[in-house]
């Protein structure tokens, strides 16, 4: 079967491969593009994972990069997989995930676009953990994480394909790897430290690689039926981080873990037996056993590369002393080849070729080989006087010392003047050194804010609750006709606050009583369809500032949260929420619930307003005209068919009775509330607001009292 191995390839180690690529042809595609190292200087640049090197040399697999000319789309052209598997950056507790989704996607399309049949993907098992800190950076990845997953469920339901996730918990090999577990390990070794960003007790697990080798096999082996199919894989080896400390400290004494408390993309131990029952599978490798072996092998590289660097340094010193050494040697050769040349002549005789190559060298290798060079030329140019001069002479005759002082001198000076050069250009080199490394870290950094505004940008316009959308929302109340406002406002209130325990009450003028408009269907029957504010005085107070009220002191027969509507001094209604859970008892609840009201307010008090139009009336009157009181009748049987309010309908006799004195008569023995309207064939109808049948007898007992006829019926 040929099988490609893709996304973060980098840790694994040559391990998997043996076992994965035994009855297998495996090409394995490891992407650049993402990765730090890519900015740095192309002389000092870093070398390819040091897993690959090793995965190269094996028999049935073939390693591409995007150094090569092959790009990711070529290799599906290229090749006829029968299966992809794509490891997940997320793995092994990684933060910086953005890319992975798109490097994800892409793999999914040129699947289905190859018509590739067999995908697993490889990646963390801590979106089965308990959300522990609910931050953005763990949100994040972890919104990341399922979305991953979910992009492969879509792909096995819609693209027929055969897709299994293998959810994994910190991985580790014996052989070369870039896993977590080996970086503690090499602090432990260099520092006696370990640091850990999570709990101290926080349970966790680790798999060898090897064997997440052999269960790939034999899923290459064996493909499975089912279309979709989720494993949790274990090791089942070490409880916790501090017992992974306790295992190394047996191993290297004194070491000591820090731990941060702070827990983003950690892996635990969850593991299932799927893939037991599916392939015959579970772990062979027991950590606690290899863990000896694992440090010892981190102690001899680190050794060993301390040893090759130590070899280097010394190669590099022993070859700069002999090229020093023979340049100094062959000058001297030169020079006195050429005094002896041209001794005699008048011309040239004046001429110091000595002078000359003490001035190259110091120019050229500084102040030391310049001062070496000085001494052999002065030995020369001892040698050179005593065929004429004895030293008896030449050491009491002063005038003989100049050259000597003389060769020194310029040994010094230009020596002198070649280290103060290097020294100034090394300060040079490691100050562009370090500006380089700062350009790659802003670059890096900068790229990163890029992508992560760009997802919280489109998180936060896509969100439910986003106030992008409350907004919208919010606006369009403002398009709807009277009697709609208020069944659209409980409907916006509950899809933006996932509150389904909404009322909305209104208010009258010189009125201590509060009318239930609307409410949500959970609360229809359970809300108190009118309410004397007298008895609410705690949150009367918070009303009569414009303020929201939250129930803190849990006061009974109140509500858990209550906001006014305003217009003006004028208090035309209240938002409540009767009942909140603990997950909406905080402050960015009660700001948006605050937010949320105070947008639909002008909504709501436009729309009482417009219920008392001149022109909605019958002249001389408050009954409301037949076009108006049809669209009131609709909208209150869509509340109550989706069980928002109640209402009754009754239908009035006049028997001749003028419009008006009936009305009188009526108000008398209703709620503000209540409205009376023109029904069909002129007739005239009482429309009671949030009256069930208890209430509606109530009203038909007064009616009868007062010698009104009248019939109560479904429609009119």
């Amino acid at each position: 079967m040929n099988i490609l191995f893709t996304g973060n390839i980098r840790p694994i180690s040559v391990n998997f491969f043996k076992k994965v690529s035994e009855d297998n042809t495996c090409v394995v595609f490891e992407d650049y593009s993402n990765e730090g190292h890519f900015l740095a200087d192309k002389q000092n640049k870093e070398e390819e994972p040091r897993n690959l090197e090793k995965i190269r040399k094996l028999k049935n697999v073939k390693v591409f990069t995007t150094e090569t000319e092959q790009t990711l789309t070529d290799l599906y052209v290229a090749y006829s997989f029968d299966m992809v598997v794509y490891v997940s950056k997320a793995i092994d507790g990684a933060i910086r995930i953005y890319d992975d989704l798109e490097m994800l996607e892409e793999n999914m399309y040129l699947c289905r676009h190859n018509k590739i049949k067999n995908f697993v993907l490889i990646t963390s098992n801590d979106v089965n953990a308990p959300v522990v800190q609910d931050t953005a950076r763990s949100r994040n990845r972890r919104v990341l994480n399922m979305t991953g997953e979910r992009l492969a469920y879509i792909g096995a339901s819609e693209d027929e394909m055969h897709t299994q996730i293998l959810r994994v918990p910190h991985m580790y090999s014996t052989e070369e790897n870039d896993w977590q577990l080996e970086k503690w390990i090499h602090s432990a070794v260099r520092t006696k430290k370990i640091s850990f960003t999570g709990y101290r007790d926080e349970n966790t697990d680790f798999l060898n690689d090897e064997d997440l080798g052999v269960l790939v096999a034999r899923i290459a082996d064996l493909p499975p039926d089912e279309k979709y199919l989720e494993m949790n894989l274990g090791g089942g080896n070490i409880e916790s981080l501090n017992d992974l400390v306790n295992c190394i400290k047996k191993n290297i004494p004194g070491v000591t873990g820090t731990f941060k408390n702070f827990v983003v993309g950690q892996p635990i131990a969850y593991g299932d037996n799927t893939a037991k029952k599916e392939y015959g599978w579970y772990p062979t490798h027991d950590l606690r056993k290899e863990l000896p072996d694992i440090i010892s092998s981190v102690k001899n590289d680190i050794l060993n590369l301390s040893k090759k660097k130590k070899r280097m340094r010394n190669l590099k010193r022993i070859g700069e002393v002999t090229r020093v050494t023979a340049e100094i040697a062959v000058l001297a050769v030169i020079t006195e080849w050429l005094n002896h040349l041209v001794k005699g002549n008048s011309l040239l005789e004046f001429m110091d070729f000595r002078l000359l190559a003490v001035l190259i060298v110091g120019t050229m290798n500084g102040l030391m080989p310049g001062l070496i060079s000085a001494l052999i030329a002065s030995f020369g140019y001892l040698f050179s006087l005593l065929d004429t001069v004895s030293w008896q002479l030449l050491i009491t005759n002063i005038q003989n010392w100049l050259p000597f002082a003389a060769y020194f001198l310029l040994g010094s000076v230009t020596g002198y003047g070649r280290d103060k050069m290097n020294d100034k250009l090394k300060n040079v080199t490691e100050e562009n050194e370090v500006m380089e490394k700062k350009y790659v870290f802003l670059n890096l950094l900068y790229h990163d804010v890029l992508k992560t505004a760009e997802h919280y940008n489109n998180q936060i316009i896509g969100y439910k609750d986003s106030y992008g959308k409350i907004y919208s929302a919010v606006k369009e109340l403002e398009k709807l006709s009277t009697e709609e406002v208020l069944y659209e406002a409980v409907q916006v209130l509950e899809k933006m606050l996932g509150s389904e325990s909404i009322g909305i009450y209104s208010c009258k003028k010189d009125s201590w009583m509060a009318r239930l408009e609307v409410c949500s269907k959970n609360e229809n029957e359970r809300m108190k369809k009118s309410i004397d504010l007298r008895n609410y005085m705690e949150f009367m107070d918070e009303m009569e500032k414009n303020e929201t009220f939250i129930n803190r002191e849990c006061l009974p027969d109140y509500p858990a949260y209550a906001a006014p509507i305003y217009d003006g001094e004028y208090l035309y209604g209240i938002v409540i929420i009767k009942e909140a859970d603990e997950s909406q008892l905080n402050i960015e609840f009660s700001n948006k619930f605050t937010i949320i009201s105070k947008l639909i307010s002008s909504s709501i008090t436009n729309a009482i307003k417009e219920t008392t139009r001149v022109d909605r009336f019958v002249k001389g009157t408050k009954v409301l005209n037949s076009e108006n009181f049809a669209k009131l009748v609709d909208i209150r049987k869509k509340m109550f068919e989706k069980n928002f309010a109640d209402y009754t309908l009754i239908k009035i006799n006049s028997q001749g009775e003028a419009i008006n004195e009936i009305e009188k008569k009526i108000e008398k023995v209703t709620r503000n509330n209540d409205v009376l309207g023109i029904g069909k064939n002129n007739e005239l109808y009482l429309l009671l607001v949030q009256t069930g049948n208890v209430g509606a007898e109530k009203v038909a007992g007064r009616l009868t009292e007062i010698g009104q006829q009248f019939e109560i019926v479904k429609d009119y």
